[in-house]
Formats: C-alpha cells, structure tokens, sequence
C-alpha cells in the first residue's frame, strides 16, 4: 500500500491511496469461492458450479462488495500508516478500479486537533463556599417523617394533610363520562406542597367516604410536563376512604426506623448535614471547572472541523434515543446542541492541551486508590469494578480531576459564599 497526504486546510488531509491488484483479487478469489459453495444453478449440484461460471455470471456484483467490504479496512490501515488520526469517518471522493489493475482511491477526512494550550495559569475563578443551616436539615427530617408517616381510616370530612382514596372518571367540557378514563383506587395526599393541581384538592376538601363530586381544576403553569402545564380538566371523584397521617416523633427512635447507622437523631442530623455539604461541594466544583473551561476557551481560539462537531451530535443523539421527537423541535434544538458539542469537545481537547503540557499522569498506585474510593462510594466490589470495563473511563476521570486542580492551584480563586 502506498499513500500520499495532501494538506487542504487547518484540519483537513486529503489521503490518496493505491493498493496492490493482486490483494484486492486475493479477496476477490476468497468472495467468489465461498459464494460458489453456496450457489445452486439448474444441471449442477449445489457448491458445483464452475468457478469461471461463477466469475462470467456474478463476478461484477461480487467485486463490487470486495470493495465495499475492504474500503473501509484499507482505509483505516492508510491512516494509521500516516499518522492521522481522523475526527470523524472519512468520505471516498474518488475511486479507480480496474480489474487486473491497482486499486487507487482518494479519500477526504479532517484530522483529530491537537490544541498547544497557552495562558493557563492566572485564571480568574470564584469558589462557592455553603455552611449547612439548621432549617435545611430541618427541611430533610421533615421529608423523612413524611415518607414514615403512617395512614388510619377515619370516619369523617377530608381535611388538609389526609390521604384520600379515589376513583377518577375523566369528564369532556359538557360534563359526559370520556369512555376509558376511569382510573381506581387513586391515592392524594391533601396539602402536599408538589401536587399537579392545588386547586384539584382544595375542591375535595370536606368530602366524606362514599360521596361523590365533580371538580374542574386547572394544573399548575409550571408542570415539568408541557402538555398539561396549564391545562385544564374535568373530573367526577367517587371517595373510597379519607385516612388520617401520623407524623413520627423526631426522636432517636426515629432515627433507627431510617436506617441502622443511625444510634441516635444526633448521628441522623450529622448524617444529613454531610449529604448536602457534598451537593454543596459537588455544585461548587462544577461551577468552578466551568468558570476555568470558559476562561481557557476565550484565551485559546480555536475552530473545529464541522465533520467532527456533526460526528459527535449524531454519537449524543443515537446514545439518547431520541427519534421520536418531533421535526420542529429538532430544528430549534440545532443550534443549542451544536453549541453544547462544540463548548463539550473544545473543553475535551482543552483538558488534554494542559495535561499534555503539564506532564500530567496517573500511576497504577493512584488509579488503584481512586478505583477502590470509587468502588466503596458506588457499593460495588473492587473486584466486579475492575471486571467492568470501566477502567480505562475512570483513568481518564482522574487525568482530568488532576488538570483541574492544576488549574485550580494556579488560579485566582476568589470565595464567595452561599
């Protein structure tokens, strides 16, 4: 195989190719027997058909998908033999091919860039620094004994904090049963602070098991789901039970029903405290890769090959599954996500530009400490970790936490608190 690389812009090479004849007919020779012993033709027997029957009859079309099979090894071995590492599949522009004959064909690709990052110390960063309050902890408690809360059916109206048990007939504006909307034995809790609807349970409050009303309510605007924000709907509520909520004491009692670390409500609370000081610290970090990302991106300009920031957008969409969405939110969406590839990749190739210059690198001790930390906070064996495949993703994790504390060491950090 011989090549020949062709400069045509920053990112893009144009690769030309010529393959010796006698391996593309070594191929050919391999397609045309191995269809020959599958073939069936009236007066031979299956797998007896002559090979130069074979080649007169089917030699064309077969040799077609020799080529269509091997171009794409050929082309991979090419760039390999050229040092090129391309950033997205390369496009044939031209193909020459004649039986008997060399192959020569021309292929158009942009290269992976490799960014020589300048002016990445002295950044400017804000860091978020949070003291957990008693009220947020607080808050946390208060949906625990929620969640524990026990239920006892109670011969009365419902009122605010009771669970009503209901059937729901759906109504159309006039008032008539929709056939297959009925929905039984639906439970409320009256006053929950997240419900779709407010409106819906304050016109129940003040029925009784038994009876029956028809309600009309709005959703509320701001309903993650778009179709029923604000949407408005009629139902005919048949009341099974009203049942009465107990909140458990807070107490240490308590605090073991939760979970068997927890001795007392002192060792839940601190418990509680650490887990949104780590939400906390978790914001606060990304929030400060992002200020230094941004920062990197603005002091190292840079254009990307579109082949690569397309390649990317169609590896996101095929991960997502998303192709039920509707063409017109497609469209809208375009810019944003090639927006969002463009800042993801530039950030990747960024990261890799300062470890790259900093000298940046993970030693089998480190990444078995960082693999075992990892295994321990995800309640996975090391050993079922480290049969998972994940190595190599968690090696690059830790590469990348090691260039951002880098950055972080050399930046500007000014505290900011929350």
């Amino acid at each position: 195989m011989k090549t020949n690389v062709t400069e045509t812009s920053q990112w893009g090479r144009e690769v030309e190719v010529e393959v010796e004849a006698a391996r593309v007919e070594k191929e050919l020779d391999k397609a045309l027997r191995k269809y020959q012993k599958r073939l069936e033709i009236p007066g031979f027997r299956k797998g007896k058909v002559p090979l130069s029957i074979v080649k007169s009859r089917f030699g064309d079309s077969i040799r077609g998908e020799v080529l269509g099979d091997l171009l794409p090894t050929l082309l991979e071995e090419a760039t390999r033999e050229a040092g090129l590492v391309p950033a997205a599949p390369p496009q044939i522009s031209k193909l020459d091919h004649e039986p008997g004959r060399d192959l020569i064909f021309t292929a158009a690709l942009d290269i992976w860039p490799e960014i020589e990052v300048e002016n990445y110390e002295q950044l400017d960063a804000t860091r978020m620094i949070h003291e957990v309050q008693d009220d947020e902890i607080g808050a946390q408690l208060e949906e625990l004994r929620r969640r524990q809360a026990t239920e006892q059916v109670v011969e009365r109206p419902l009122e605010s904090g009771d669970v009503l048990i209901a059937d729901l007939q759906r109504l159309d504006e006039s008032g008539v049963p929709v056939i297959g909307e009925k929905f039984e034995e639906r439970h409320f809790i009256i006053g929950d602070e997240n419900a779709p609807s407010p409106e819906f349970e304050e016109a129940l409050v003040g029925i009784s098991a038994g009876e029956e009303r028809k309600v009309s309510f709005a959703y509320r605007d701001d309903l993650p789901n778009e179709e029923l924000a604000g949407k408005t709907e009629h139902f005919n509520v048949s009341a099974r039970e009203v049942r009465e909520r107990a909140l458990p004491e807070l107490d240490d009692e308590f605090a073991k029903d939760v979970g068997e670390p927890f001795a007392t409500l002192e060792d839940l609370r601190t418990h509680i405290s650490g887990q949104i000081q780590e939400r906390w610290g978790y914001m606060a970090e990304q929030r400060l890769r992002s200020e230094l990302i941004a920062q990197l991106i603005e002091k190292n300009k840079f254009d990307l090959p579109e082949s690569m920031v397309d390649n990317y957008i169609q590896s996101m969409k095929r991960e997502q599954q998303s192709g039920d969405e509707d063409r017109d939110e497609n469209e809208g969406q375009d810019q944003e996500e090639r927006d969002q590839a463009v800042r993801r990749l530039k950030t990747f190739l960024l990261v890799e530009g300062v470890r790259k210059k900093a000298d940046i690198s993970v030693s089998e001790e480190e990444l078995n400490t960082f693999v075992a930390e990892r295994a321990e906070q995800s309640g996975v064996k090391l050993e079922d970790l480290k049969r998972s495949g994940q190595i190599d993703d968690l090696r690059r994790e830790f590469e990348e936490k090691k260039v951002f504390d880098l950055l972080g060491e050399k930046a500007n950090i000014k505290e900011e608190k929350v």
